[in-house]
């Protein structure tokens, strides 16, 4: 357990490590912000704040040092800078966990292979086998960019095949990433969401499911508890637990 009165590092200095700062503060701690590029809204608020290229592995070790644990605010760190941490100070979650999630196919790999719901997809590395991937899932799909897409960035979404005819000017609107997701588009009624909190000894708790209401892609609002029924919120609940357990995470997991 890490006492109040101790210091937890922060990789990534955005507004989730600001929250987790504040809310810290009421019960004691300390925190320290390793952010490649400041001032940044986390590093306001902390006790230190370092600024360096997450390549800069002399900062990494200084940084490991005056800090009790490391986590991470978002899953855009490269999963090789919490293996090299780890070998100074306990980092949670792991670098498994973030190898996973920081990246559209592993995850849906991991969810499909543990028989989990996932929507039907395909993949693609280029031009060309983004036309068979499209065709593969049909219309109306959406493709999404495997790794750093966020509010809406690097996604497309095809409405019929009249979108898709020219798959080549679309790998360019993706500025040709390396490799991307086709994703049957689904009507839904709404986001939700469920934070999963869990100990190293397999104990978990959650908050209350969350809906999210978006505007233009982007997160607006957050309604808690959600407005669904209880039936709902019980299976997002063990969904997310489940989630929590098969992954072995330590520290919070949100399933949406």
């Amino acid at each position: 357990m890490i006492t109040p009165g101790s210091t937890i590092g922060i990789l990534g200095g955005g507004q989730l490590g600001r929250m987790l700062i504040l809310a810290g503060r009421h019960l004691g701690y300390r925190f320290h912000v390793f952010e490649p590029s400041g001032p940044c809204p986390a590093g306001m608020v902390a006790d230190q704040e370092v600024n360096a290229p997450y390549s800069n592995q002399a900062a990494l070790r200084a940084f490991a040092a005056g800090v009790d644990v490391i986590t991470l605010e978002f899953e855009n760190i490269p999963a090789p800078v919490l293996d090299s941490l780890s070998a100074i100070k306990p980092v949670l979650p792991g670098s498994q966990i973030l190898h996973i999630c920081q990246h559209r196919q592993r995850e849906k790999d991991f969810l499909k292979a543990n028989h989990l719901p996932c929507v039907p997809f395909e993949y693609a590395d280029s031009a060309q086998s983004l036309k068979a991937a499209i065709h593969t899932i049909g219309f109306p799909c959406v493709i999404k960019t495997a790794a750093f897409g966020y509010d809406g960035k690097g996604q497309i979404k095809l409405h019929s095949a009249t979108d898709a005819a020219d798959t080549e000017s679309l790998w360019n609107r993706l500025e040709r990433p390396p490799r991307v997701v086709v994703e049957q588009w689904i009507h839904h009624c709404g986001e939700f969401s469920v934070i999963c909190a869990r100990k190293a000894n397999g104990s978990k708790s959650t908050f209350p499911m969350a809906e999210n209401v978006h505007l233009n892609h982007i997160l607006h609002a957050s309604i808690v508890p959600a407005r669904t029924t209880d039936a709902i919120q019980q299976a997002g609940k063990a969904l997310a637990e489940q989630i929590a357990d098969i992954l072995d995470v330590v520290g919070l997991i949100a399933v949406e």
